[in-house]
């Protein structure tokens, strides 16, 4: 049976990858260097929210945000040995690669930890596709590149994330979005950008993409 979406790209933090303890953990750490005031949850989770613009103005500009980024992946990738994948990530991942799905990655997170992360937890082998770094104009553009690349349908592409520009991006590229609830965003903060799909559990994805057959009933 042909998966209804053949290809399937993920964001990677906090969606595969349960980062954000450890991203909030980095940010403390790098943050009094730059005469920034330690964050709570909170108010890391709504910093999450901002596009890029937004977080370089929170942050204090263009040059000083970069240099806080640089500081902040660097000690992020110190520590990607603490972040795990989500439960029923990995056995997701298996199945939807077994079902014949081609998978992707696209992160503004680095290439380098990113596949620290997945050759720790022996994923590596399931993505053909891996994006990284901070994309200038958002990751709609560079998931038209991917399609493209894949040469593939519109319809036949789901891009997976935890956030609402995750969601605007996949709007913006034309493809389907399924947005996750274990990650940074509810529900409700969600449901005003209209993803196609919502996942409470990985394990949901599966029935999704590639549902079992049903079988034809006999006539009585």
């Amino acid at each position: 049976m042909v998966p209804v979406y053949p290809v399937v790209l993920f964001d990677f933090d906090g969606t595969l990858a349960d980062s954000l303890p450890t991203s909030f953990d980095t940010f403390n750490r790098v943050a009094g260097r730059f005469g920034l005031e330690p964050m709570t949850r909170e108010q890391a989770v709504a910093l999450r929210q901002l596009d890029s613009r937004a977080i370089m103005k929170r942050l204090g500009g263009l040059i000083r945000s970069s240099r806080i980024m640089r500081a902040a992946k660097a000690d992020f990738a110190r520590h990607i040995h603490e972040v795990s994948p989500f439960p029923g990530v990995h056995d997701t991942v298996r199945q939807l690669r077994q079902a014949g799905c081609t998978l992707g990655i696209l992160s503004s997170n680095e290439q380098q930890t990113i596949m620290a992360f997945l050759e720790q937890h022996r994923m590596v082998e399931h993505f053909r596709v891996i994006e990284t770094g901070s994309p200038l104009f958002g990751k709609a553009p560079r998931l038209r590149r991917i399609r493209r690349q894949l040469r593939v349908e519109h319809s036949e592409v789901l891009y997976v994330g935890d956030e609402t520009r995750d969601v605007q991006a996949a709007t913006k590229a034309g493809i389907a979005a399924a947005a996750v609830l274990w990650g940074a965003n509810t529900r409700e903060a969600l449901a005003p950008f209209q993803p196609r799909h919502f996942l409470s559990q990985p394990e949901q994805l599966v029935d999704l993409v590639a549902p079992e057959p049903t079988s034809p009933q006999s006539p009585s």
